[in-house]
């Protein structure tokens, strides 16, 4: 409550009875001429007269007329006093209680004002209530403050019907009575008293002792505003920002709160400032919005100093100053405003603006969410989770962020949601941690749709509902969560919860790999790569899979590799621009442990890299090295490349027991080859016992996976009976599929049951056809046999050359024994039967087909 002092009491001279002498002093007093008025009440005073004496303390309390002289003004107040007169008692009052008067006395005030007020005088009532009230010169009592306002205020005093409206507002010395504090408050009002007036609009507007009535408000806001009482002004600003119980006329808000901003009224500086920062009601800038947010922070608005700090440190206003961030942050969080102690946390924990320093972090937190600051503790709770600024503790920071989740914080709350997942400080639950998740990601918290989705997808805490999850993965992924981006990618590209769209798949990729999302951007290429969901190209699924094997993705530097060696760039594959590259990238993401990239070194140092044309970086130390690596990492191929080594002795000394166990690994994954070579180990009683039927088994599975050498090995098992129940019908079907791949033994085999009739009927014609591709494929029993029937002419036309022709290959030296001597005997019983031309022709044709190797 402001002290009401009132020096100028002319008014009330003019309430006492005219006397002949003293009228022509009170004349000349309203008059202005203190010199004549002195003249004519001096005489009097010192004539003993009590009016004449009081209004000589008055000449001399204001020095008028006179030099200021209070010890004289005391002087002829005390005579007036004396003998009784009210305005004398009161204003010694005044003159003791003045807080810059020299007389200062409060107990001596106290004691003239309870004269006056005994008295009924309504000012030293008033007066009197206020040194109660302040328990200055006498014992503080809110009853006798509340009792001497009520007596004035009964009187008609405004002054005193506004604070007896505030102490019943308050309880303060009286029941507390929103209804009586409403009536005081009108009287006062009614008289124009603007303090009043703006506490009635205030009633009004919130209900409180008078019906809520926004309309009355207004009306009560603008009286005291139009005769410049600033906190109505900045209330009718409110009121047309908001277009309450008026139109919505921004530029008249800006208008008030520029007048309440001249009363100085900081919190209309503060609302002015915003919408200068907005252009609402004005035009936009940001300059001016950081001037009235400046002047406002100055005169202690601790809001406007938060701002202040925001504009600088992020450049919106003012340039942006990390310093001055900080410093005003710094005295908006010591004028109490939470958002900036929050903030001073923010800068110290991420060392923005200040060197960082978790412990401090960790104090201004601590002091904004002791204030029920939501995000300062979820703040708090972070730090205990990562063991930052105090010692890591899942039990305090799930305490924390339960704390800030149940005062709404959207953020706390998707960590409440991932403490009970994880089951960290709490035991796990998944339909609370779900429902925390749905709380904030109806808030929109990007990474807790995400994890709503990932519950939905998965069905924990939630029924499996790919449709929501997926519902859930775009809200996300429209906010730019990169693991949203792709997971939601991954379903376009499966056609889960929808209909399979590569294009979308596309897109989602590239979202996320814009992002720098390794995955997302691997998979992108590979569609750029494959022509799935975009055009084909080639450039493109480089750049991405370069993008992610920069980052060290082993997956893409592999991909990027192949894609150099093989199909990207002058020389690719060949030893060119891109084969170095093609060789760093194998090697990085080998030493990663990239199984497939150390079987890639391994075939590039053996020397059979796709394209390769020299033997400039064939190691075969290395290569048996990578190979063991990616072996060892269980890569089947690897595993059973290193079987063909040591069955080979190549690099490695030659061992069927090595080679068997690698063979063996690499069988157990399915790898066709090494289930061949198990298969004929076992045949072979190589590196263990014989054991045809196992032979068989392992024929039969490399054999049904289409491996042309297994299905003839498994066909000659069949024929033979060895390991499995003889069959001939078994036999010649094994023979064809071999024979269908070109498989060279597989077609002579055939060519033989058909030309028998061994597991069918007899078949010459076929028996020949399968005679001539095998002897074409240089299979020497072949070329004999479809040479016999040639001379014959069964299954084929009688063709004397030709057969002499084919009876010369079957007796190359490089052929069987007894197959030469079979050949050179066809050669020998035609050679009667053959003209001297004919044989030439024969022997043209025989160096015809040598000289093509």
């Amino acid at each position: 409550m402001k002290r009401h002092i009132h020096w100028a009491l002319l008014l009330l001279l003019l309430a006492v009875p005219a006397v002949a002498d003293l009228s022509r002093g009170v004349e000349a007093y309203n008059a202005h001429d203190y010199q004549a008025a002195y003249r004519e009440f001096l005489p009097a005073a010192e004539s003993g007269d009590a009016f004449a004496q009081y209004n000589m303390g008055i000449l001399f309390a204001k020095g008028q007329g006179v030099t200021q002289d209070l010890n004289q003004a005391v002087s002829w107040y005390l005579q007036a006093a004396a003998q009784g007169n009210t305005l004398a008692e009161y204003n010694l009052g005044v003159l003791y209680s003045s807080d810059e008067g020299p007389l200062r006395d409060y107990f001596e005030a106290a004691k003239w004002y309870l004269l006056a007020a005994e008295k009924g005088y309504a000012l030293a009532q008033f007066n009197l209530g206020l040194q109660y009230t302040s328990g200055q010169g006498v014992k503080p009592s809110d009853t006798q403050a509340a009792e001497w306002f009520r007596l004035a205020a009964e009187q008609g005093l405004a002054p005193a019907q506004f604070n007896l409206g505030f102490i019943y507002a308050n309880g303060r010395g009286v029941s507390q009575n929103d209804g009586l504090a409403a009536d005081w408050s009108r009287r006062a009002a009614e008289q124009g008293l603007a303090a009043a007036q703006y506490n009635l609009g205030v009633m009004y507007e919130t209900g409180t002792g008078v019906p809520r009535d926004d309309k009355q408000a207004f009306n009560w806001y603008q009286r005291a505003a139009e005769v410049g009482y600033a906190f109505a002004q900045r209330k009718l600003g409110n009121y047309y920002a908001a277009g309450r119980s008026v139109g919505r006329d921004l530029g008249k808000a800006v208008t008030w709160y520029e007048r309440a901003s001249d009363g100085d009224d900081d919190r209309a500086m503060f609302n002015l400032a915003h919408h200068y920062l907005k252009g609402a009601g004005v035009e936009k800038n940001r300059a001016r919005a950081g001037l009235w947010f400046r002047r406002a922070a100055e005169l202690g608005n601790a809001d406007a100093r938060f701002n202040l700090g925001v504009l600088y440190a992020t450049g919106r206003g003012p340039e942006t100053d990390l310093n001055e961030a900080v410093y005003w942050y710094n005295r908006a969080a010591e004028a109490g405003s939470v958002s900036a102690q929050y903030n001073l946390g923010v800068l110290h924990h991420r060392g923005t603006g200040v060197r960082q320093n978790y412990g401090k972090a960790f104090e201004w937190y601590k002091i904004a969410a002791d204030q029920d600051y939501g995000p300062a503790a979820n703040a708090l709770g972070v730090m205990y989770a990562h063991g930052a600024g105090a010692a890591r503790d899942d039990t305090t920071a799930f305490t924390w962020f339960q704390k800030a989740a149940n005062q709404g914080d959207m953020y706390a709350q998707n960590n409440l949601g991932q403490q009970y997942t994880a089951g960290r400080g709490v035991a796990p639950d998944a339909e609370v941690a779900a429902a925390w998740y749905h709380q904030a990601a109806e808030q929109g918290v990007a990474s807790a749709q995400y994890n709503l989705a990932l519950a939905f997808a998965s069905g924990h805490g939630v029924g499996r509902n790919i449709n929501a999850a997926v519902d859930w993965y775009r809200r996300a992924a429209r906010q730019g969560h990169a693991q949203a981006q792709f997971n939601l990618a991954v379903l376009y590209m499966n056609g889960q919860g929808m209909r399979r769209k590569p294009a979308l798949a596309a897109k989602w990729y590239r979202s996320a790999a814009r992002q720098g999302h390794l995955r997302g951007q691997y998979n992108l290429a590979v569609l750029y790569q494959t022509g799935s969901g975009v055009s084909a190209n080639l450039e493109e699924a480089a750049g991405w899979y370069a993008r992610a094997a920069e980052h060290g993705m082993a997956d893409a530097q592999f991909a990027l590799a192949q894609l150099y060696q093989t199909g990207l760039g002058d020389g690719a594959g060949d030893g060119g621009a891109k084969s170095s590259e093609s060789l760093e990238l194998y090697t990085e993401a080998a030493r990663q442990g990239h199984a497939r990239a150390q079987l890639a070194l391994g075939r590039w140092y053996d020397g059979l890299r796709p394209g390769q044309r020299d033997a400039e970086n064939n190691n075969k130390n290395y290569a048996l090295e990578w190979y063991r690596r990616a072996a060892e990492s269980g890569l089947a191929a690897a595993q059973s490349r290193l079987g063909a080594l040591y069955a080979e002795g190549k690099t490695v000394p030659l061992s069927d027991r090595e080679a068997a166990l690698w063979f063996g690994r690499a069988a157990a994954q399915g790898d066709v080859t090494a289930q061949y070579h198990l298969g004929l180990f076992y045949e072979e009683g190589r590196g263990m016992a014989p054991d045809l039927g196992l032979a068989a088994e392992w024929y039969q599975v490399a054999a049904a996976a289409g491996h042309a050498e297994a299905q003839n090995n498994l066909g000659l098992l069949y024929d033979k009976g060895h390991g499995v129940t003889k069959d001939p019908v078994a036999a010649r079907t094994w023979f064809l599929r071999a024979a269908e791949q070109e498989n060279v033994n597989s077609q002579y085999n055939l060519a033989v049951f058909l030309d028998t009739g061994r597991g069918g009927e007899k078949d010459l014609a076929g028996a020949a056809d399968w005679y001539q591709k095998a002897a074409r494929n240089g299979h020497g029993g072949a070329q004999y046999n479809w040479g016999v029937m040639l001379t014959e002419g069964d299954g084929a036309a009688r063709d004397l050359v030709a057969a002499r022709v084919w009876a010369a290959l079957a007796s190359a030296p490089e052929n069987p024994d007894d197959v030469r001597a079979h050949a050179v005997g066809l050669t020998d019983a035609l050679t009667p039967l053959m003209s001297a031309d004919q044989i030439a022709e024969a022997a043209a044709r025989v160096q015809s087909w040598q000289s093509r190797d």
